[in-house]
Order: C-alpha cells, then structure tokens, then sequence
C-alpha cells in the first residue's frame, strides 16, 4: 500500500466519496464499540488530553486559546464557528472554490453576518493576490475564512481549512 492510497474496506462496504471521501476506517470503527459516558473520569481524561495536545499545535500563544471539541456534521461545526467567533458588527471574507465555501457564505446571510464573497467555481484556488486586493479595498473585513476543495481521487483526502485574522485553529474539518 503507498502512502497515498485508501487500504480497501474490511466490511465490503462502498467508499463514500460525496464530495468525501466520508468512509470511516475500520480502526475507527473499532474504537467506537466502546461505549463512553460523558462524565465518567477516563472520557473526560481522554477529551482532556486531546485538547491539551491540539492546543500544543499552535506552539507559542497556545494559552491565549482553547479547544472545544464538537459533534456533528462539518456543516454544522462551521455554523457555530461563525456565529461564535465573528461578532455582529464583524465582516468575512469567504473564499469558495466549491459546495463548502458557498455553504459557508449562505451560514453568513442567516446569522446576519455581514461578508464579501470570493466565489472561484468548483475547482480554481483563491490566489493570494486576489485575497490580498480584497483586503486592502476593504477594511471593515474582519475575518477570512477559506473551504478550498480540490478534486477527488480515491487515493487522496480533500482537505478543507478555516482561519480567521487572528482565529484559533479548530478541528472541525
């Protein structure tokens, strides 16, 4: 197996690529035969750890932050990153290149929120100078927020970022 490929399902089951890849790995599976109680002392050690150690990523600063872990869909996760971490009065930059930054951008018209949209189709990045003009032409933009999507193979894992001027990094995807 290369570094880049998905080991074939151990259950038969089909990949889910939409746009994906959304199929859990067996190991992962695994681990949720246990059950974990919300309160009980080694769940909350584990969550205690693994915030601990996501904090630990941003090295220098780590204790001006913190990490609230979240369940749900990636849809949801950004919601409540919008709507928490940009204020009313605060304005976003969205930089779409797919389904998931025109998602992002419609969470912003029903918290209200004001945004400029920089809508680049389903495939093109946002360029840095682009984002760099926008800025500069306004600077009531208090935040930016990036999904960039690039296409699907089956050997490789799209990935989706968020960031905020200045934000703390989260987990969601």
């Amino acid at each position: 197996m290369t570094a880049n490929a998905f080991p074939p399902p151990k259950m038969g089951e089909p990949y889910l690529l939409t746009p994906g890849p959304l199929t859990t790995a067996y190991e992962v599976k695994q681990a949720m035969l246990k059950d974990w109680g919300s309160w009980d002392d080694d769940f909350r050690a584990m969550t205690r750890d693994m915030r601990r150690r996501l904090l630990a990523l941003l090295g220098e600063g780590s204790e001006h932050y913190d990490c609230v872990p979240m369940q749900g869909s990636g849809s949801f996760c950004v919601e409540a990153m919008l709507g928490s971490f940009v204020p009313r009065d605060g304005k976003v930059l969205v930089l779409a290149n797919g389904a998931y930054g025109l998602r992002a951008a419609t969470t912003m018209d029903y918290l209200g929120r004001a945004k400029v949209l920089l809508d680049k189709g389903d495939y093109l990045p946002p360029r840095g100078d682009e984002v760099a003009r926008i800025l500069a032409e306004d600077p009531a933009i208090t935040h930016v927020l990036a999904s960039i999507a690039k296409p699907v193979r089956a050997s490789s894992i799209p990935s989706k970022r968020s960031r905020r001027r200045p934000m703390p990094r989260d987990a969601s995807s």
